[in-house]
């Protein structure tokens, strides 16, 4: 998600331990857990294996992603979201 100037890739675990990535980016209030849940959510619903998000996510185990970042949502979940999107 986020890079150093010379291009290598920030590691999860420096992530989730600051708030200058958050006031770089310019969005007006979020936390790194956020980020680290979008993410493992928008990699998940595009079909990332879980193990591979586990990785690059920076999660210990499969089952703590599976229990806590599932990145599932019901269909009248997403029929809801897709209704405000196109009134937005």
């Amino acid at each position: 998600m986020f890079t150093w100037p010379n291009g290598r890739i920030y590691k999860p675990d420096w992530v989730t331990r600051t708030t200058a990535l958050v006031k770089k980016s310019g969005i007006l209030y979020c936390t790194p857990h956020d980020l680290r849940r979008s993410f493992s959510t928008i990699a998940q619903r595009a079909g990332v294996d879980r193990s591979i998000v586990m990785d690059l996510g920076g999660w210990s185990e499969v089952s703590v992603l599976e229990r806590h970042y599932t990145g599932n949502m019901s269909e009248a979940h997403r029929r809801t979201m897709e209704t405000i999107a196109k009134r937005a």
